[in-house]
C-alpha cells in the first residue's frame, strides 16, 4: 500500500488544498484506512480488478504548506507528493510505521525464563557444574 500525494488550485490564497490517493488497499485494511483518514473528505474510489484491491482518493485543505508537511511526515504509510511543475515525485513519508514490528523477548529453552538464551543461562551453569561434579 502506497500512496500518492498532489496539490489542487484554491480559491483562497491562505488555504492550500491536496488530494491524497491510497493504492493498493485491501479490504481488511480499509477501516484503518477510514480512521486514519477521518478528516478527509473521500473524493472517489475504486477497484483493481487484477488483484482485487481498492484505489481511494482523499482532500483536505490546510492552513499552509507547513501543515500539510507536517502531517505528511507523520504519515505512517510510504507518502510522496508530485511537484507541480517537473511532476517529480518527492517523498515525504517513508512508511517506517508500517514496517515497525515489536522485539521478540529472548526466552531460555532450559528454564524458560525471558531475557536471556540458553547459552547464558545461570541455572543451565549450576545444573552443569553438579553433574561435573559427580
Amino acid at each position: 500500500m502506497y500512496a500518492r500525494a498532489w496539490r489542487v488550485p484554491s480559491d483562497s490564497e491562505k488555504k492550500v488544498n491536496y488530494r491524497l490517493q491510497m493504492n493498493n488497499v485491501h479490504k481488511k485494511s480499509q477501516k484503518n484506512i477510514d480512521c486514519l483518514m477521518e478528516d478527509w473528505h473521500c473524493s472517489a474510489w475504486g477497484t483493481y480488478a487484477n488483484n482485487k484491491t481498492l484505489m481511494l482518493i482523499y482532500e483536505k485543505s490546510f492552513s499552509s504548506k507547513y501543515a500539510w508537511l507536517k502531517w505528511a511526515s507523520a504519515f505512517p504509510y510510504q507518502l510522496s507528493e508530485c511537484a507541480e511543475r517537473t511532476n517529480r515525485l518527492k517523498i515525504l513519508s517513508t512508511g517506517k510505521d508500517e514496517v515497525k514490528q515489536e522485539k521478540k523477548v529472548r526466552k531460555c529453552s532450559h528454564c524458560s525464563c525471558e531475557g536471556h538464551n540458553k547459552a547464558s543461562c545461570e541455572e543451565r551453569k549450576k545444573d552443569k557444574r553438579k553433574r561435573d561434579q559427580v
